[in-house]
């Protein structure tokens, strides 16, 4: 009896301790109280907004240029004879530096040819402007005794018609004017020939001149000097080199007259063209970038490009460098960076371009509660952006919206 008792009893007692202890829990468990809903409180960067004039800068990006450049080419073929030791790539050749000098002994050759060829069209010349001077006195001696002629002639008719010359001799007389006006006639001829020779010399004189002048020239391009003051580059001689007509022999590029050519948005272009000060003659500063060095160069738009490539979507732009550029080591082909001053917005405010909404609005901060002011957008500056709208210097401005915000919002600034 006694085991069956433990058998049933023990377990019930077990169930009952749990039980009570279970009851013991759920009695003493803590109650939670509800509390009232708290309104939320964004956190929020804010700028403080002041109304003012702003000029902006627009920066672009362009190559620096030689303002002059020349091809060297050999204009006459031959030998290169003579090479200066200055003509190497990079150094600075004066205007007027003779560079190289071809063989010019065929050309000299050539050049007392057409001298001796010109002399000898002088001396003929001279010699049929002579022959006309005398074939023209006897052209006025022939008239002279064609005019004593015809006077005899007259007075012989005169006499023959009182009968006192007789026929015979009125005949002679008519034979001898005959005579007279023929010799006249031929040293007429004489003269019109003798022209014709010298107008057909003189024109050989003058093809011997052309022909001399072409061999001067010829002989002077045997020597290549340097156009103006600037750097060599491209240069690919060697003494005794055999020069063709044309073959390249390098380039000179302008030594005291750089400029930048750049590409200005079409936006910039219209508003600097729009604007009251003109688009050429504004300055411009070229900041050239050599790891982390910077250097400034003043510049000054020269004008704008002849042409507008529609691939690119700009408008090609020059301006000129100071000429110490060069002696403070810019050179070209360097990238820069070009930055000029774009047109005055007045009465603007500017702030990050994240402050306002895809909607056109801006929020301000007022007694700790979000407020929406509408704004218009009149130029984005990448970061920041310049508007105009109803605020007051000094608004606190949120810097940067989120998702969400809207006016009424409580915030606070960090």
């Amino acid at each position: 009896m006694l085991r069956r008792f433990r058998q049933f009893v023990l377990p019930l007692g077990v169930v009952a301790i749990g039980i009570a202890i279970a009851a013991w829990f759920v009695a003493s468990r803590p109650r939670a109280v509800p509390q009232p809903p708290q309104e939320k409180v964004w956190p929020v960067s804010v700028v403080e907004v002041a109304r003012a004039d702003v000029q902006p800068e627009i920066t672009v990006y362009g190559e620096v240029r030689a303002v002059r450049e020349a091809e060297l080419r050999a204009e006459v073929a031959g030998r290169l004879v003579s090479l200066s030791p200055e003509f190497k790539d990079g150094n600075l050749i004066s205007a007027g530096t003779e560079l190289a000098v071809i063989d010019p002994i065929d050309y000299e050759n050539r050049l007392a040819e057409q001298r001796a060829e010109r002399a000898r069209a002088a001396a003929q010349l001279a010699e049929l402007r002579r022959e006309l001077e005398w074939e023209q006195r006897l052209e006025e001696n022939a008239q002279r005794q064609v005019e004593l002629a015809e006077r005899a002639l007259a007075r012989l008719e005169k006499l023959a018609a009182d009968g006192r010359e007789s026929r015979k001799v009125r005949d002679d007389a008519e034979a001898a004017l005959a005579v007279s006006e023929q010799t006249l006639m031929q040293r007429a001829q004489t003269i019109a020939r003798l022209r014709t020779r010298i107008a057909e010399q003189e024109a050989a004189y003058d093809k011997a001149q052309a022909t001399l002048a072409n061999a001067e020239r010829e002989l002077a391009k045997t020597r290549i000097v340097a156009p103006f003051t600037g750097h060599a580059t491209d240069v690919r001689l060697a003494l005794g080199q055999r020069l063709a007509v044309g073959e390249r022999l390098g380039r000179l590029l302008s030594a005291s007259e750089l400029e930048v050519r750049f590409e200005l948005p079409e936006a910039a272009f219209a508003r600097l063209s729009a604007a009251a000060d003109p688009l050429i003659g504004r300055h411009a500063t070229v900041t050239w970038r050599l790891g982390g060095a910077a250097r400034e160069f003043p510049a000054v738009l020269a004008r704008v490009g002849a042409e507008i490539d529609p691939t690119v979507g700009g408008i090609a732009l020059f301006a000129t460098l100071d000429g110490d550029a060069v002696e403070r080591g810019l050179r070209a082909g360097a990238f820069v960076e070009v930055r000029i001053p774009d047109v005055v917005y007045r009465d603007v405010f500017e702030l990050p371009a994240k402050a306002v909404a895809e909607n056109g609005e801006v929020y301000t901060l007022v007694d700790e509660r979000l407020a929406a002011v509408a704004v218009e957008v009149v130029r984005d500056l990448g970061d920041a952006v310049l508007v105009r709208g109803a605020l007051d210097t000094g608004h606190p401005v949120v810097a940067r919206t989120f998702a969400g915000i809207g006016p009424g919002l409580r915030a606070r600034p960090l």
